[in-house]
């Protein structure tokens, strides 16, 4: 399916330059690294010491920003390092910022929080959400999706949160024939508990009420060899190649038909949430 091109209300409000916006963030990363110690410092220094790193990042939220309508109010789901909303806060100061995250005492990310100017909430739950219905025009997550206990109960909560028409961004979902996730899991680095294809994505976007309205694969982190980029430029959009690629972003918007869709129905949501909270295991 070839990529659908974004809506033009929300347009991009600022100028900066990927490249100065990548220095500013790995500038801010390293400043939280030294700030923390463990497995949460490694994270930062992998992904933030070279701005060059950063450059497939901000690209992505560049291409996902223009979903989000002027003025919206959008929510990063579990959040951690919160670095959507670091690049948007610079990219769309239009944006109403707001994040949720888990283990708040173990991940806590205080310089990179501020920087954004996000208040973080707490998520005491799995998948429950501590926001009212219709809070949100719009949701972004990033390596969130493939590490929840149940994708379906997750979705329905954001689903809930979000307004009429509300987008819901998910970026960074490891693609189930990405040759770097082969690599790692040759080499024993099994960081991604579930891998995604395009279609089931798009499937279960879908069955939890939401209309996948544009999507693509994205390399990022390869982005860090600078002869490569157009290489991967090419390689993401090459009909059979592209399932090879990192990375998979797709933006879904809330049905109208809702929750009540036939589709859904017949992935029986009710009473796998009835098995879950009597202490019974989940088929996923």
């Amino acid at each position: 399916m070839p990529e659908r091109s974004a809506p033009s209300d929300g347009s991009l409000t600022t100028t900066i330059t990927t490249d100065a916006l990548a220095r500013e963030i790995s500038a801010l990363g390293l400043q939280q690294a030294n700030a923390l110690e463990g497995p949460s410092k490694v994270w930062l220094l992998m992904h933030f010491r070279d701005p060059r790193i950063l450059r497939g990042d901000i690209d992505q939220m560049r291409e996902c920003a223009r979903w989000i309508p002027r003025g919206a109010t959008v929510m990063d789901w579990g959040c951690g390092p919160a670095l959507p909303s670091l690049i948007l806060s610079r990219l769309r100061p239009d944006l109403v910022l707001q994040a949720s995250n888990f283990d708040m005492e173990l991940q806590t990310y205080k310089i990179l929080w501020d920087a954004a100017g996000l208040k973080v909430d707490r998520l005491e739950h799995a998948w429950k959400l501590p926001f009212p219905d219709d809070s949100f025009d719009a949701v972004i997550s990033r390596g969130v999706l493939e590490h929840v206990p149940n994708e379906q109960m997750s979705l329905a909560e954001i689903f809930r949160v979000l307004r009429h028409e509300g987008k819901f961004i998910v970026s960074g979902l490891p693609a189930q024939y990405s040759l770097l996730e082969w690599f790692n899991r040759v080499a024993g680095r099994l960081n991604h508990p579930r891998r995604y294809t395009l279609a089931y994505s798009k499937k279960l976007l879908m069955v939890c009420g939401f209309h996948v309205v544009w999507s693509a694969f994205r390399c990022s982190c390869p982005q860090a060899i600078p002869w490569a980029d157009p290489v991967f430029r090419v390689w993401e959009r090459i009909p059979i190649g592209r399932h090879l690629t990192q990375n998979l972003v797709l933006v879904g918007a809330k049905s109208v038909r809702g929750m009540g869709d036939q589709i859904f129905a017949r992935h029986n949501l009710a009473s796998t949430l009835r098995r879950i909270e009597s202490g019974g295991t989940d088929s996923r």
